[in-house]
């Protein structure tokens, strides 16, 4: 994850078919939000960074509860 993510070098030298995986990681987005902030740049890319960040915290949170709770009752 850390090649597609934009930490090292910048996700435009990488190929296309790699910029598109790399926008599905997550961290991407959480490196997008860190630089933004640092610079002190607040744009839409740092919203919808941040807010996917939420989303796929909240479902990689929530999604093992409801499992856990569904193989427990069984």
């Amino acid at each position: 994850m850390f090649l597609f993510s934009g930490i090292f070098f910048p996700i435009n030298a990488l190929p296309s078919w790699a910029q598109k995986l790399a926008f599905f990681t997550p961290l991407y987005h959480i490196v997008v939000v860190c630089r933004n902030l640092v610079v002190g740049r607040t744009n839409s890319d740092v919203t919808i960074s941040a807010t996917l960040v939420i989303i796929i915290s909240l479902v990689f949170f929530l999604m093992p509860i409801a499992l856990m709770k569904r193989r427990l009752i069984k």
